[in-house]
């Protein structure tokens, strides 16, 4: 099967036009521009435009008048993805070494899986590749990161995608943590490697922070067994204020008790299993593996 037949590339982007095109180039440099390639402008003002998409004779665009958010976007674009595999990347991370038709013959190799997590590096946040990941053997990893992942679509559409509620933060592991409690698995191996160009300039890391407390918070209100959620409640409730006293700011625990003020139908949670929870809480994070 030829590769574009195979693989579908996915980018979801608001307001960055210009990354977008340098990205763009960069996948056409390292000569995927073969593969359905599907974009998510999510509300960007002016809307989306790139003269680099004319590489890509299989382009689509999905334009959102209004932003969506992130992982909304991400779905959208799944939902129309019509090969079995989705290489899900951020607007600004692109494939930099590695063989593509040998990670598709690893993921054809098995239907287990939800996701396959890709070495990536950053460099402006000082993280080279990952270390001791092997090229002949996978490892079970808890979840993805975003910017760097190989998406089975058959197994994602089964969970429904992305929770429509969880906006940015916490987004891969909730979604991971449903798939783990279906049997379906993540996994890392070497072998085809992404470079994220991210930056933390201009990025609010204190919001970042109030959104992390918020959404974890919600997962686990809504997917924990009963015992469990109290515990992880409990433990959410110390650090957003032990958070709030290094701060000098009441913003941590406002996210906190907004969270779960916000959810109303306790009694219609649908409770992951705990072997599940326990599971995904023993399995490293990608970033662990970071030198």
């Amino acid at each position: 099967m030829r590769l574009a037949d195979t693989l579908t590339l996915s980018i979801a982007t608001k307001d960055r036009s210009e990354v977008v095109d340098a990205t763009l180039r960069k996948i056409h440099a390292f000569g995927l521009s073969e593969c359905p390639l599907i974009i998510c402008d999510d509300g960007s003002s002016p809307s989306f435009e790139s003269s680099a998409t004319e590489l890509f004779p299989r382009a689509k665009l999905i334009r959102n008048e209004s932003p969506k958010g992130q992982a909304i976007g991400r779905t959208q674009i799944a939902a129309v993805c019509e090969t079995p595999y989705l290489l899900q990347l951020d607007d600004d991370s692109y494939p930099v070494a590695g063989d593509v038709k040998a990670l598709i013959t690893f993921a054809e190799s098995r239907d287990d899986w939800l996701a396959i997590a890709l070495p990536f590096e950053e460099p402006a946040r000082g993280r080279s590749f990952p270390l001791g990941i092997s090229k002949d053997e996978a490892c079970e990893v808890r979840a993805f990161v975003g910017c760097s992942a190989l998406i089975h679509i058959e197994n994602f559409r089964q969970l429904g995608g992305y929770a429509d509620w969880i906006g940015r933060t916490g987004e891969e592991e909730e979604l991971c943590l449903r798939g783990l409690d279906q049997g379906l698995r993540c996994l890392m191996i070497d072998g085809f490697r992404i470079r994220h160009e991210v930056t933390d300039v201009g990025r609010d890391l204190s919001a970042i922070q109030r959104r992390s407390i918020s959404n974890w918070t919600r997962i686990w209100i809504r997917s924990a067994p009963i015992s469990y959620c109290i515990y992880r409640l409990g433990r959410l409730f110390a650090g957003s204020t032990l958070i709030a006293l290094r701060a000098r700011s009441l913003q941590p625990i406002l996210a906190y008790w907004g969270a779960v003020l916000s959810f109303q139908n306790w009694s219609g949670r649908a409770a992951i299993k705990l072997k599940s929870i326990q599971k995904f809480n023993s399995l490293p994070h990608v970033l662990d593996r970071f030198n």
